[in-house]
């Protein structure tokens, strides 16, 4: 999430922001910037969603 779509979020009011990857996506750098694994849900052939969340501040 970039500053300005962050601080756009805030102007909002926006306290929780949501995003989906894979785990053949990169999953790391949305860990890095401080988004949480909330669930996995396994799909055929190895595939895995990985829901992630960040509270904004």
């Amino acid at each position: 999430m970039s500053a300005h779509h962050r601080a756009a979020a805030m102007a909002r009011s926006c306290r929780v922001f949501c995003l989906e990857t894979f785990g053949f996506q990169a999953s790391g750098p949305w860990r890095a910037l401080g988004h949480a694994t909330v669930a996995t849900t396994p799909f055929p052939h190895g595939i895995v969603k990985h829901p992630m969340r960040k509270v904004l501040r």
